[in-house]
């Protein structure tokens, strides 16, 4: 019993545990070289349907970008089965023009200003899942830099993988003190952490990019990423649910992502506080999956979650031994503290030669890391006063100054007054045919020729053919013009669907297609994810939305914004003692003027200018159709 209370015999257990678990990690990472360098085979009948997703929150990144998407183009893959999304802001979708663009390429715009790297890729991932028809996700930086084999690689190495994480290497050499440090600590993750661990049984750390994993996956596991340097939160959700994330070390991405100080300095506050909410969360989990089933890919997740940096384990175990050499501390004995110290130092020399270290990267282990880090640490009052203001940025930014309660009680904004629609203005319309003068479709004109103004003189009626001839005429009669037939086309745009008290995105497509008669019929179909609510043909789009929300209030939910211009009535307004703003506005923009006598819509948000009923659209478009007439009777 004695025994068991001995602090030494249990710092030598646990240490060494620690020791043996590293030196392990290192030993399958050499003992696997051989195997990582065997790639698998390409077949043409594996092909997936891939979806590449970049997050473009940076207009500095726009000549990476471009080169990213020169080399998206470059690979030596079908390229009717890449779909590639890039997800901007309002600031920086403008930087990318059509023209730019290959028709694979679709720009998804955050409806936000400012955003964060995980909330955006969050948001992307939820709109893809939506639109579906993906085999594989995979992820890249703007920054990042492919060889013409990637899609190979990844489809070779996802076919019998659910998860797959690929070699993050350095395009150029880096050269400010913190860069090889970071560029250090990345080559020493990929060659010794993911190979190691990979060889081992267990399951890879999944980083920023160069990792794949498959739609059903994705769908099953929510994607979730707090503010870390890697996505080690959703590696541990897939291990909970079983899903291994294998190493693919032939999948290279090459990226060179600069961060400037005090901006580094805060993501390691801002992961110094994710860490601590994941172990708090999931400990309890991971403790009991690995009592229960016995796996230790549960522990490693454990550790790794709680695990500090080594450099700062040894600088604290240096610290103990000081210490307990001063009499400060009794706890354990000074040379087995020194001894554990040792050992980590001479696991990093044991790494750096494993992972074929040169010998500028020695210097930057043991010269530039403790410098960064301790500047790290000077510069880090300065870093968490930069991180809370951010964070209160933030808070204002989503839920403004009223706070989020506020906001959630006046969701619907009843209150909120009406502004003058720029319809209603003069200036505006003339403003609007311009624009529809230059950019408006041949199809407008061709479904409703412009009418004749009220003064223009009466037009001669056209001599017929055979009235032609018989006036003496051998007018040859003109072969009749076939009919032109207008192809269906679908208009794809983002909702929110909510049940009152959560909200979801959702997509809606708008299918338009032409009868015989080249009368326009619609078609709306609602989806998320697997689920999806669709309607019958109409000729009128507001009745397509009547039906759209009936089928999706008798499942007790409400479209609180649309990708269309209609008004959707509600047929008991003019009951009386209904309730009058029980309809739903469904205009894209969430549209304020309206009539709650005529229209019988609910107002929802903010105030909208280009909203209006369907008797002023028609009329505005008839007034510039009368414009043209007029136009073209002076000449």
């Amino acid at each position: 019993m004695n025994l068991l209370l001995e602090t030494n015999l249990w710092l030598i257990a646990i240490g060494g545990i620690f020791v043996l678990r590293q030196f392990c990690i290192v030993f399958m990472a050499e003992k696997g070289r051989k195997q990582d360098l065997v790639k698998r085979l390409y077949k043409v009948s594996q092909d997936f349907n891939l979806s590449i997703l970049i997050p473009y929150l940076d207009s500095a990144q726009l000549s990476h970008l471009i080169e990213l998407l020169g080399a998206i183009d470059e690979q030596e893959y079908p390229a009717a089965k890449v779909k590639v999304n890039i997800v901007a802001t309002q600031e920086t979708k403008d930087d990318l023009s059509p023209e730019m663009l290959r028709p694979n390429v679709k720009v998804w715009t955050f409806p936000s200003f400012k955003v964060r790297y995980e909330e955006a890729v969050t948001w992307l991932i939820e709109r893809c899942l939506a639109a579906g028809g993906t085999g594989l996700f995979v992820f890249l930086k703007p920054d990042d830099m492919i060889k013409p084999d990637y899609f190979r690689n990844v489809v070779a190495r996802g076919f019998d993988s659910y998860a797959i994480q690929g070699y993050v290497a350095r395009k150029t050499m880096p050269e400010t003190p913190l860069a090889k440090v970071i560029a250090l600590g990345k080559r020493l993750h990929n060659r010794i952490g993911n190979a190691g661990r990979h060889h081992l049984g267990l399951s890879c750390r999944l980083m920023d990019s160069g990792w794949a994993i498959k739609q059903e996956v994705l769908e099953m596991i929510p994607f979730r990423r707090g503010r870390d340097f890697d996505n080690l939160e959703y590696t541990i959700r897939l291990n909970l649910e079983n899903f291994r994330v294998n190493w693919a070390p032939n999948v290279v991405v090459y990226s060179d992502e600069e961060t400037p100080w005090i901006q580094q300095t805060s993501d390691c506050i801002a992961a110094l506080f994710n860490r601590a909410g994941m172990v708090l969360r999931y400990t309890p989990t991971l403790l009991m999956r690995t009592l229960t089933r016995l796996d230790l890919n549960h522990l490693e997740n454990l550790l790794l979650t709680i695990k500090p940096p080594t450099f700062v384990t040894g600088l604290a175990l240096l610290a103990v031994a000081v210490a307990i050499s001063t009499g400060n501390l009794q706890f354990g004995s000074e040379t087995l503290w020194l001894a554990l110290a040792g050992s980590l130092v001479a696991l990093q020399i044991l790494s750096a030669v494993v992972a074929r270290c040169k010998p500028a990267d020695y210097l930057t282990l043991f010269v530039l890391t403790p410098v960064v880090y301790v500047c790290g640490v000077l510069a880090s009052p300065l870093a968490l006063l930069n991180y809370v203001s951010a964070l209160l940025a933030d808070g204002n930014r989503r839920y403004g100054k009223r706070g989020y309660k506020h906001a959630q009680e006046t969701r619907f904004n009843e209150d909120m007054e009406a502004t003058r629609n720029i319809l209603h203005q003069p200036r505006s319309r003339r403003i609007l045919h311009e624009f529809l003068e230059e950019n408006a479709p041949p199809d407008m004109l061709a479904a409703d020729p412009p009418r004749r103004p009220a003064s223009a003189p009466p037009r001669k009626p056209m001599p017929l053919a055979a009235d032609a001839r018989g006036a003496g005429g051998n007018a040859p009669q003109k072969p009749k013009a076939p009919t032109r037939m207008r192809l269906p086309r679908e208009q794809v745009k983002a909702v929110q669907l909510t049940n009152g008290k959560k909200q979801v995105e959702c997509l809606l497509k708008t299918t338009t297609t032409f009868t015989e008669e080249d009368r326009e019929q619609y078609q709306l179909t609602l989806e998320y994810k697997s689920v999806s609510f669709s309607t019958v043909r109409y000729h009128i789009l507001d009745q397509a939305f009547y039906e759209l929300h009936s089928k999706l209030a008798a499942k007790g939910l409400t479209v609180l914004s649309c990708g269309s211009c209609g008004n959707f009535y509600n047929p008991t307004a003019d009951v009386p003692g209904a309730l009058r703003n029980a309809g739903v506005c469904l205009f894209g923009k969430r549209g304020k003027d309206v009539n709650l006598d005529i229209d019988a819509v609910t107002v929802l948000s903010p105030p909208c200018e280009h909203h209006c009923s369907m008797k002023l659209r028609e009329q505005v478009v008839s007034e510039w159709k009368d414009s043209l007439a007029r136009k073209k009777a002076k000449i």
